[in-house]
C-alpha cells in the first residue's frame, strides 16, 4: 500500500501485478498501461518464482497475486483504492484471487474502494455465493459516456453493497445518471441517481487528452444536488489547463458519503 495523489482516496493498494486491456472509450490514453510498461522493464521488482512480476506487467503471464502485498495496514482508518493499477474484475483475474482480496478487506477496519470498468463481471462474481457486503467495501463503476452509463449503472445498482458509486472520468460527453424515461422530467424516487451513494467526476489528463466542457460538470453537479448525492469534482479543464480540485461556480466540490467523509488519511 502506498500514498497516492488521487484526492478522494488517501492510499492505493495493488495486490495484483497485472496488465489490463482496453474495454472502454476512456481507455484510449490509459495511464496504467504506460506505468505497466515501465514496471515490465524494471529489474528491481521483486520477481518471485514461479512467475516474474515483470512478466505479469508485460502481459506475458496472467495476473499475479503478490503475497508480500497481502497485508492489512495498522493505524487510523484510511480510504484505500483497490487495484487502481489495472482492474480487479478483468477477465484474467481469477475468482479465487478476488476472494482472497475480499476476505482481507472485509476483516479490516479501513474502507476499501473497488472501482471497475467491468461491473458485469463484478455482479456475476457477487452472485456466485450469497456474500454479505460489509459496510467498508464500496463498489464503483467507471464510465465516460452516456452509452456506458445506460449500460453499466443499472448493473451496479443490482449489487447489494452498502455504498455504490460512479466515477465519470474521463468525462467525454454530457452524462445523465437518470433513467432514460425520466430525463427531462422532475426527479423521482425511481431514478438511478437516487440509488447511488456518491459521484466522482473528472476530465482526462495527459498527452492527447480530450477536453471536457465545464457545462458537463455543472449539469452532473446539478443532478447530484437534486438527488442529494455527494459530488466530488476531482479535476477540470479551466482555460486549457488541468486544475485539481477546481472551483465550479465558486465552490470546491469535495463531498463524500457520510460513511467515509471523516476518515483520517495519515
Amino acid at each position: 500500500m502506498q500514498k497516492t495523489n488521487i484526492p478522494y482516496i488517501g492510499f492505493s493498494w495493488n495486490p495484483i501485478a497485472m496488465r489490463c486491456t482496453p474495454c472502454s472509450p476512456g481507455c484510449a490514453h490509459c495511464w496504467h498501461l504506460k506505468r505497466a510498461d515501465m514496471l515490465a522493464k524494471n529489474p528491481m521488482i521483486d520477481n518471485t518464482p514461479p512467475d516474474s512480476l515483470q512478466d505479469a506487467y508485460a502481459g506475458i503471464v496472467g495476473p499475479t497475486l503478490v503475497q508480500s502485498r497481502l497485508k492489512i495496514p495498522g493505524g487510523k482508518p484510511k480510504r484505500i483504492g483497490v487495484q487502481f493499477m489495472g482492474d480487479l474484475f478483468h477477465k484474467d483475474v481469477t475468482d479465487d484471487q478476488i476472494q482472497e482480496i475480499w476476505q482481507l478487506c472485509r476483516n479490516s477496519h479501513h474502507t476499501y474502494l473497488w472501482l471497475t470498468k467491468r461491473i458485469d463481471r463484478a455482479l456475476k462474481w457477487a452472485n456466485l455465493t450469497e456474500r454479505t457486503w460489509t459496510p467498508n467495501i464500496h463498489i464503483g463503476v467507471s464510465i465516460c459516456t452516456q452509452a456506458e452509463a445506460d449500460e453499466k449503472v443499472p448493473i451496479l445498482l443490482s449489487i447489494p453493497a452498502a455504498v455504490r458509486f460512479v466515477s465519470v472520468e474521463p468525462m467525454l460527453e454530457k452524462v445523465s445518471l437518470r433513467r432514460p424515461s425520466a430525463r427531462g422530467r422532475s426527479f423521482r424516487a425511481g431514478d438511478w441517481i437516487n440509488g447511488l451513494s456518491w459521484c466522482v467526476a473528472g476530465c482526462e489528463s495527459g498527452p492527447g487528452r480530450r477536453p471536457a466542457k465545464i457545462e458537463w460538470f455543472r449539469d452532473l453537479r446539478d443532478q447530484c444536488e437534486m438527488a442529494g448525492t455527494p459530488y466530488f469534482l476531482k479535476q477540470m479543464d479551466v482555460d486549457g489547463k488541468i486544475i485539481s480540485m477546481p472551483k465550479l461556480d465558486g465552490k470546491i466540490y469535495q463531498e463524500f458519503p457520510q460513511t467515509i467523509g471523516n476518515m483520517n488519511e495519515s
